[in-house]
């Protein structure tokens, strides 16, 4: 008969996503998250599997928990341009409340992807592809709201705003906050449309 746990994964899943988050795939040693968390290098194989393993896990767990709480900001996306700087301003709050500035969980992973296995490249590049059909979807309200130029195609304009929200991302782990604000004012003034 197995024995119980004597911690909690899920915990130690939040405590390995903070340090990843932090330090990165690549800079994050094993022996690291042996420390970070507590546990032996047989708990942590026993329950995670090896470092890429949990990577998976921490990903998934970002995504459900941090990721989750901005793509709820882009719903309905039949509202058009209100869900896209609703979202926005709550990224930009998200930014600017870390500890440090750390960015994007999943948009770091992007940068690294060359160093995962072509199967977690290919959890991790959903990221850019869910977050594409959100804002797609919003770029057609607002198009069809007349919320924007007509005349710009909303496969275009969904590219451009993703393009621009990664920029932001990259940005902000310099600690430019006032930078992500004076994008999104840029962004705003960009997008409206208030016709002839």
């Amino acid at each position: 008969m197995a024995r119980p746990l004597a911690f909690d994964p899920q915990e130690k899943l939040h405590k390995a996503m903070l340090l990843f988050w932090r330090q990165g795939y690549e800079a994050t040693s094993v022996q690291d998250l042996v420390d970070e968390l507590q546990i032996n290098r047989f708990s942590l194989y026993n329950t995670f599997g090896d470092k890429e393993a949990l990577y998976e896990q921490v990903i998934r767990h970002y995504r459900t928990h941090v990721f989750g709480y901005l793509e709820a900001q882009l719903q309905p996306a039949e509202e058009g341009l209100p869900r896209l700087f609703a979202y926005l301003e709550a990224l930009c709050e998200g930014l600017e409340g870390q500890p440090e500035p750390w960015g994007c969980l999943l948009q770091n992973s992007v940068i690294s992807r060359n160093a995962f296995s072509p199967s977690l490249q290919v959890v991790v590049d959903e990221f850019i592809s869910i977050l594409r059909g959100h804002i797609l979807a919003i770029m057609q309200a607002a198009v069809a709201l007349g919320q924007t130029k007509p005349d710009q195609p909303p496969e275009w304009l969904a590219d451009f705003v993703v393009t621009h929200i990664q920029g932001m991302l990259v940005i902000s782990k310099r600690g430019y906050y006032e930078a992500l604000q004076h994008s999104v004012q840029m962004l705003r003034q960009f997008l409206r449309y208030e016709g002839n």
